[in-house]
């Protein structure tokens, strides 16, 4: 028996999560609990769009501070590189908001408003 894989990355998986929203959308009005499976995909979304903007050439913004730190030392020292480890989703929210995503010369600071910052602090809440 061969093993299976699933591939994806962060535009393939971004661009199914959007599909999910709206295929779950439309079911809401006769199943309330499609609602979850909005709220999930969304989240998901927002999180591999975030990935996406922070993924500069290395991906190291994408990471947590305390493992991409470890990914810097072993590159470095010629040492073994630690196991990659997604930087939580308010981290990220934050550093799309930040200087971080000054990397090219056409990037530029996410300027949420009040209301996306609240809604976002509700997906991290739940």
């Amino acid at each position: 028996m061969s093993n299976i894989y699933l591939r994806t990355d962060e535009t393939e998986e971004a661009v199914s999560a959007i599909e999910m929203v709206e295929q779950s959308a439309g079911k809401v009005l006769k199943d309330i609990y499609q609602w979850k499976w909005v709220i999930v995909a969304l989240h998901n979304a927002l999180q591999c769009f975030m990935v996406l903007a922070l993924k500069g050439s290395n991906g190291l913004l994408t990471l947590r501070e305390d493992i991409a730190k470890k990914w810097l030392e072993a590159y470095r020292d010629g040492t073994e590189y630690p196991v990659n480890k997604l930087d939580y989703f308010g981290n990220l929210y934050e550093k799309i908001k930040s200087d971080s995503m000054l990397m090219y010369g056409h990037s530029k600071i996410f300027r949420a408003t009040a209301e996306q910052n609240t809604s976002v602090e509700n997906l991290c809440k739940n």
